[in-house]
């Protein structure tokens, strides 16, 4: 029971909730973000902005919406409540609320690929560590973040020592899917460090928690399962394991169309197109890749576009096809800067230097 007061809010106390304290109002919206309990706190959001609350309560609104829409995987709508949230805590001195805003902010900021997000998170933790007291469960959320947000963009040393930082926090193994999450990035970092077997490993104690989540909260499981997926596929991938690595970009894609949100797929679509190409399935690659293109297209995904065009690159190498190969780096290079993957760049440039040699040593044979 999500319970105020007595009140049963996922059932029918919505209205009796409306007017409650501002303090009690945030309460109780963050515990059922807590719970994961997303589309409730949407509806109730939602009701509370149009009761003509305090200010301070819809800042705590703003502010809770914005979580909820970023975990929800809306971040263009999460940006609106949170900068609104942002601007009126600062403007009444709220420091602590001001920098979990900022926190969620960087999540968003992320998820629409600003450059700027890992300079948000970074403030939002320095910023919170300065405070006294702390809560350890919110400085284990920044850092899961920021670390997560490192990861993501191929610092994987530094990832991986803020998500140990957040792991040995007070609290944080209680929490399945902060666990979970926590395993899951760690595991990546450890691969992509070399330490495959443990990067494994890690991987698959993420998908146990994430699998009991899902037995617990459906429509919010699937969407930290299909992440998993995708990256357990990465992870068998990298060792070699094609055979594991396919059945779990499979398993990626099927969640990703359960969850029905374009954004959940072109990942899963760029690996299965890798798993392809390795397995010297290239027509096949290049339709996942080809897919993956339109889509990050559509959407404005500039990192999705990026890896598109260069797995692309690597299936026309692949069939010989060295003039469409050159294409296909140069547009992945031209992406690199507004990708903010200037640590890509060298491996590009190696990629196209070698498929313009191959078509020089084509044409003159």
């Amino acid at each position: 029971m999500n319970s105020l007061s007595g009140v049963d809010v996922a059932d029918s106390g919505l209205e009796d909730i409306i007017g409650a304290p501002a303090e009690v109002l945030a309460a109780e919206l963050e515990r059922l973000c807590d719970r994961h309990q997303y589309q409730l706190v949407l509806e109730l959001g939602r009701r509370v902005l149009e009761s003509g609350a305090s200010e301070v309560a819809e800042a705590i609104t703003h502010l809770n919406l914005g979580r909820a829409l970023v975990q929800l995987k809306r971040p263009e709508q999460a940006l609106e409540h949170l900068n609104v949230a942002l601007q009126r805590f600062r403007a009444a001195g709220e420091e602590r609320l001001e920098i979990e805003t900022m926190d969620w902010q960087a999540s968003a900021m992320y998820l629409v690929e600003d450059p700027g997000a890992i300079d948000v998170a970074e403030e939002a933790l320095r910023r919170y560590r300065a405070l006294r007291p702390r809560r350890p469960d919110v400085e284990a959320r920044i850092l899961e973040h920021l670390g997560t947000l490192r990861w993501q963009t191929g610092d994987y040393a530094a990832g991986a020592a803020h998500l140990e930082a957040a792991l040995h926090l007070p609290g944080t193994l209680h929490d399945v899917v902060r666990l979970g999450r926590l395993y899951e990035g760690l595991a990546v970092c450890a691969t992509y460090l070399g330490d495959t077997e443990r990067g494994v490993e890690l991987g698959e104690r993420a998908l146990s928690l994430y699998t009991i989540e899902g037995e617990l909260n459906p429509a919010v499981g699937l969407g930290h399962l299909c992440l998993l997926q995708n990256n357990l596929a990465s992870l068998h991938l990298e060792r070699g394991d094609l055979e594991r690595a396919d059945a779990f970009a499979e398993a990626a894609l099927r969640s990703s169309e359960q969850l029905g949100e374009p954004r959940w797929r072109t990942f899963p679509l760029l690996t299965q197109a890798e798993i392809r190409t390795h397995q010297g399935r290239l027509e096949e690659g290049y339709q996942a890749a080809a897919e993956a293109l339109a889509v990050a297209s559509r959407l404005g995904e500039v990192w999705a576009q990026l890896f598109a065009h260069q797995q692309m690159g690597r299936l026309h190498v692949r069939s010989g096809n060295y003039e469409l190969a050159v294409e296909s780096f140069r547009r992945a290079l031209d992406l690199v800067t507004a990708a903010r993957l200037e640590s890509n760049r060298p491996a590009l440039e190696g990629e196209l230097k070698a498929a313009l040699q191959a078509q020089e040593t084509a044409a003159s044979g």
